[in-house]
Formats: structure tokens, C-alpha cells, sequence
């Protein structure tokens, strides 16, 4: 009965398979990529376009040719620009500033994520579509994800290579960039240490990820993940709430099945699925925010440490992985202790100003 409540949960709530949903457009630089969305085309203009992944190896090959399938696939007349030997940032309307800086914001952080712990940028080509008009991004969320712009800040779909940004709240919520272009990183990071077809479990991803969504600058130009997001009211409100506190349990967050960490109950009954679909959609959205909050928050916690763990973490994850698939060994080689050990300190960190 728990798988079918599963799928079934999945074909009433497609929503849950999307990117993040945040509240209103004003949440600018946050944002989340479900895995539905980032591996499968949500409508049939979506499908008909070919992943970029099939045209890689000719475009890798002569870059101008990325440009002209730019063109090709969002539109003549459109603003483009190579910003890296893979991301192609394209201005779905004429705004030059916005276009300027949020390339501008691209380069530094790829600059940072290839010289860093990440080994390589992508091979295959990522677009970056960026809008500054509802109009136009409810018009492209519509057609090719299938729900209107509100609710998709940002995400990035591996199947078409491409990450979305809204961007109608103008340069405060370029950070999302930040966020979504680290996704192909770890994508093809992971499946070069794990073998082809092997994906990152989805908190991992997420919790990495997420750490730059809110950035900080060092001096030299480096980027570390500042403390204060929007998540951090929602994790401070769980950890402040009796009810909500076990959902923040790190020891619960290692090694949580995608569908899980999307908001999905295994033990929710199927007669309440039909009864209340939008209480079950509700409470499943609130569950996938909490989620998501706890993974950024361990991971920002890992990074800010000294020396900062993250990328040590990262690392005894994935090339364990096959004998320590929830990661909670990696976790306490690192840190010292198991994560059930280091949730007292965690909390206190999460909860100091």
C-alpha cells in the first residue's frame, strides 16, 4: 500500500515535483530544485526540445555554436552571452543592467566553484535563462513547466540543461544563480567519481547547493555562505515548535530518499490523499521547506567551521558511498562524533544570532 500511496501522491500533487515554492516573488535569492524537475521534461513543448546533453559534443567544439543554439532555442533578438567555456546566460527581455550583473555574478561564482573543491565545470552546455518581467516568465513557467512563474523562483532542469531565474524582483535575486549553477557541477562531479547514471542523493545535493544561495564575499573575492536566508526563519520556527522539532533531526536528514525529502509521507494514508488532496499537498510542502531548510543549515554550519568541513564532508560521501550510502560515517569522521551527537551544538549555532 506504501508505494501506491507514494504514486499516487505523486500524480495528484504534481506541484511537489517541481522547484521550490516559495510564498511570493519577493523571496528573491532562494531557491530549490526537486528531482522530477531536474530530470524530465514537464510538458510537451518540453519534450519536443532536445536535452542539451545530446547536443554537447558539437557545441563543446566550437562555442559560437552554442550561441546560435541560444537563438535557436529561445528566440532571435534575444541577449546572450558565453560566460564560460559552458553557461550560457540569455536575457529573455532587453534589460542590459540586469543582464550585466547577473553575468557578472556568474563569473565570479564559477571562478570560485572551478578553482575550489569541485575539480571542473560542466562539459555540456547550461543555459541560463534569466527574466525580468512576470509577463514573459509566468508565459515560459507555463508553457514548459507547467505552473505558473510565482512558484518557480528558480531551478534547474537536467534534462534540458538549463536553469530559470526569476529575476521580476531585479538584482537581489540573482543569488539564485549561484545556487542552480552548482547542480551541473555536482552532478557530473559525482557521476565521474560513482559511474555513469549514478545521481547524488537529493539532501546532499540540496544541502550543498544551498549554502551559496545566500552569499558572502572574502576579501580576495572568495564565496562562503552567509548564515542569514530566508530558510532560517522557517529552521528557527521548527526548532521552536515541539511538534516540528523531530522533523529537524540531523540523524534523519542522512540518507532520506528524494521522494522523502520533496515532502512525500510513506504512512499517509491513501483514503486521506483522496478526502483532503489539498491538505495533503499543504502539509507535504511545509514538510519539503523544512527539509530543505535542514540541509542548508548543515551544510552552512560544515562550511563555516575552521577549517571549514564541507568539502571534506563531500568527499568522504561520495567516495564511501557504496559501503556508507547515508553518509552519517562520512559525517563522523569528519566532524568527530555521529550526527545525533552534534545536534545539540547544531541547534545552538542555527538558533545564536
Amino acid at each position: 500500500m506504501r508505494p501506491l500511496a507514494s504514486l499516487l501522491l505523486f500524480l495528484a500533487v504534481p506541484a511537489l515535483a517541481q522547484c521550490g515554492k516559495p510564498s511570493s516573488r519577493t523571496e528573491g535569492g532562494e531557491s530549490a530544485s526537486a528531482s522530477a524537475f531536474a530530470h524530465s521534461p514537464a510538458s510537451a513543448s518540453a519534450s519536443a526540445l532536445a536535452p542539451a546533453s545530446a547536443l554537447a559534443p558539437a557545441l563543446a567544439s566550437d562555442p559560437s555554436s552554442l550561441l546560435r543554439d541560444a537563438h535557436t532555442r529561445y528566440g532571435e533578438g534575444k541577449d546572450v552571452s558565453l560566460d564560460s567555456s559552458s553557461f550560457v546566460v540569455v536575457g529573455y527581455e532587453h534589460t542590459p543592467a540586469l543582464f550585466d550583473a547577473a553575468r557578472a555574478l556568474l563569473r565570479k561564482g564559477l571562478a570560485n566553484y572551478a578553482q575550489g573543491w569541485f575539480g571542473a565545470l560542466p562539459t555540456d552546455p547550461v543555459y541560463v535563462v534569466l527574466f525580468a518581467t512576470p509577463a514573459e516568465y509566468d508565459h515560459f513557467a507555463q508553457t514548459n513547466y507547467g505552473m505558473p512563474g510565482a512558484q518557480l523562483l528558480g531551478g534547474y532542469s537536467r534534462y534540458r540543461h538549463e536553469i530559470v531565474v526569476d529575476a521580476t524582483a531585479g538584482e537581489r535575486a540573482l543569488p539564485t544563480i549561484l545556487h542552480e549553477a552548482l547542480h551541473p557541477i555536482l552532478e557530473q562531479d559525482w557521476e565521474r567519481a560513482r559511474g555513469r547514471g549514478k545521481e547524488i542523493p537529493h539532501w546532499l545535493n540540496e544541502c550543498i547547493a544551498s549554502v551559496y544561495e545566500s552569499p558572502r564575499w572574502d576579501a580576495a573575492g572568495g564565496l562562503h555562505g552567509a548564515k542569514w536566508s530566508l530558510r532560517l526563519s522557517v529552521l528557527q520556527g521548527a526548532l521552536a515548535d515541539a511538534a516540528k522539532k523531530k522533523s529537524t533531526r540531523l540523524d534523519a536528514l542522512f540518507g532520506m530518499s528524494d521522494s522523502e525529502f520533496l515532502g512525500q509521507d510513506p504512512d499517509e494514508p491513501v483514503e486521506e490523499l483522496l478526502r483532503d488532496p489539498d491538505g495533503v499537498r499543504k502539509r507535504a510542502l511545509g514538510r519539503e521547506r523544512l527539509h530543505y531548510a535542514t540541509a542548508r543549515y548543515l551544510c552552512t554550519w560544515l562550511e563555516t567551521r575552521e577549517p571549514s568541513l564541507l568539502a571534506p564532508f563531500y568527499r568522504e560521501v561520495r567516495d564511501g558511498f557504496a559501503r556508507d550510502p547515508t553518509g552519517r560515517v562520512a559525517f563522523e569522521k569528519v566532524v568527530g562524533r555521529p550526527p545525533a551527537a552534534a545536534q545539540s551544538e547544531w541547534e545552538a549555532w542555527v538558533r545564536a544570532p
